[in-house]
């Protein structure tokens, strides 16, 4: 028996002893539609799908939602195909609901986290006065962003360009 398990010299029995060509030949048309269908659907489609999605939600969250296909398979082979469904099958199902809906509540909970700080740091620009100076009117200093310098009774239009917050760069017209 230990020969028959280990063996590395090619079996001559068995379906082991068909060989490539023979099977591949032998396919036919339904052979060969189901290659193409696994090529087409499975690879193509779903690959697709599967990058489409991971650039929506995230590596992390389509990785969790791709351990329900499992729970998806058994249902499906139970409507379809009439399989039996066993209590382990029932258990792992469970287990992954319970472990996707709780990654689910734990997203929930930090969206409403961050939108709470979001409405906090809104609450608290509202509360800092405004205090850069506004124009009154015709005499004042500034007016619509430029800035008036008053010598000898001539006013001359100065350009005021702020650096930093609070370098200002002033720029008179050359005479």
């Amino acid at each position: 028996m230990f020969k028959t398990l280990f063996d590395t010299e090619p079996s001559l029995h068995g379906l082991y002893s068909e060989s490539r060509r023979y099977l591949i030949s032998s396919l036919g048309f339904p052979g060969w539609g189901a290659v193409l269908y696994s090529v087409f659907f499975i690879i193509l489609i779903s690959w697709r799908i599967q990058l489409a999605a991971v650039k929506q939600l995230g590596p992390i969250a389509v990785g969790l939602y791709q351990v329900t296909q499992p729970v998806f398979c058994f249902i499906f082979a139970y409507f379809l195909l009439g399989e039996p469904i066993f209590p382990h099958q029932v258990v792992g199902g469970v287990l992954v609901c319970i472990g996707l809906g709780i990654f689910v509540y734990g997203q929930y909970l930090t969206a409403l986290k961050d939108r709470e700080a979001e409405q906090a740091r809104a609450r608290e620009n509202e509360r800092v006065p405004d205090e850069s100076p506004q124009p009154r009117g015709e005499d004042d200093a500034m007016e619509a962003g430029r800035v008036y310098a008053v010598s000898d009774g001539k006013r001359e239009d100065v350009r005021r360009f702020v650096l930093h917050g609070s370098l200002c760069l002033d720029i008179v017209p050359a005479p």
